[in-house]
């Protein structure tokens, strides 16, 4: 049913990615069918379905990575990709050429397979399964690294919900590798039911990937190369735009703007994305996030020790100061002042006074 709903993309949101997260439901559907037949000891009846029940399994978890590579916004090259599903290409091959004319009566020589080879499929599909989560947590990781380089608010984009997908997905994962024996391996089926609704939830409540992700390029996924840089910039050039870009942003009131990305800011201070990002991080030594957030926090102060505050509740001060929600502006501003809003707010002039 999952696979269903989300090729048929009917969140009507994040569509490509979306359509790659239901093959992956297709494939585990199959592997659970597979699993079911196993346990109700009927492989001996339906051997060939049980075959064509496999063949999906070995491109379920690389359908799931392309799914999390399109969910963060990164370009795929289609020919590199491919690689991931050789393994399935080259299963279905064999398969076609002997295993299916066996299952089906037809005489047929199977190959002998060595013993090694034999060891590694038996293990691939766990391997696959450490490999790919592995490989998916570094992804989402990756991506919120950049967004803190190209975002001011990232609540909306930062996938937060996949990332709680692993999480239930390494949970099923540790349970098929884990020797489970006695009562407890009667669980297995519960805890797999109960996985699969909370992937079911998270993906169902998954938000739209904003415009936001279009930003986050290659120029910009990795951290500013120092030489390249300071070919392009003197010392006095990086001071020259630092000074710019702190008088530009406050005078404007810039940082008060819960949609400011890096981009934008980079227009209103007509220096190019590249050199701004790297003027921010070894001018200011800070990433785009932090600059921006900080000026807001200052910003929050001034307004909690305003008359403003007599009409404004919390979440009042935090749009007022650029946050697009209470609690991150809870959050930030306890992380950089070692306060919650309600406690600065209480303190003494003489305390605030002396810093």
């Amino acid at each position: 049913m999952l696979g269903f709903l989300f090729l048929i993309n009917i969140s009507q949101t994040n569509s490509i990615a979306n359509r790659w997260l239901g093959m992956f439901y297709l494939g585990l559907a199959c592997s659970f069918s597979q699993l079911f037949i196993y346990r109700a000891e009927l492989f001996q009846n339906f051997p060939l379905l049980i075959h064509l029940l496999e063949l999906p399994a070995w491109a379920t978890l690389p359908c799931f990575y392309l799914a999390v590579i399109k969910f963060t916004g990164r370009t795929v090259n289609k020919k590199r990709f491919l690689i991931h599903f050789i393994p399935f290409f080259s299963f279905l091959v064999f398969s076609i050429l002997y295993i299916m004319p066996f299952l089906m009566g037809s005489v047929q020589t199977t190959p002998e397979i060595p013993f090694w080879l034999g060891t590694f499929i038996r293990y691939f599909f766990t391997g696959q399964l450490i490999f790919y989560w592995l490989l998916s947590y570094q992804t989402l990781s990756d991506h919120k690294k950049n967004l803190l380089r190209v975002a001011s608010s990232i609540e909306d984009v930062n996938l937060k919900w996949l990332k709680n997908f692993l999480v239930a997905s390494l949970v099923m994962i540790l349970v098929k590798i884990i020797p489970i024996e006695g009562r407890l391996n009667s669980i297995i089926p519960l805890v797999y039911f109960a996985g699969m609704l909370v992937l079911a939830y998270y993906s169902i409540r998954q938000q739209s990937i904003h415009p936001i992700e279009l930003v986050t390029s290659d120029s910009l996924s990795r951290e500013p190369n120092e030489k390249e840089a300071w070919e392009r910039l003197e010392a006095d050039q990086v001071e020259e735009l630092r000074r710019k870009v702190i008088r530009i942003t406050m005078q404007q009131n810039l940082y008060l703007d819960p949609s400011l990305t890096l981009p934008a800011l980079s227009r209103a201070t007509e220096i190019s994305v590249q050199d701004l990002s790297y003027v921010l991080n070894k001018g200011i030594k800070k990433n785009f996030y932090q600059f921006i957030n900080e000026l807001r926090v200052e910003e929050a102060k001034i307004l909690l020790l305003s008359d403003k505050v007599k009409t404004l509740d919390m979440l009042g001060i935090a749009t007022h100061a650029g946050f697009n929600s209470k609690t991150t502006f809870n959050t930030t501003f306890k992380k950089l002042t070692g306060l919650t809003p309600s406690q600065f707010q209480k303190l003494p002039s003489s305390a605030i006074a002396n810093g």
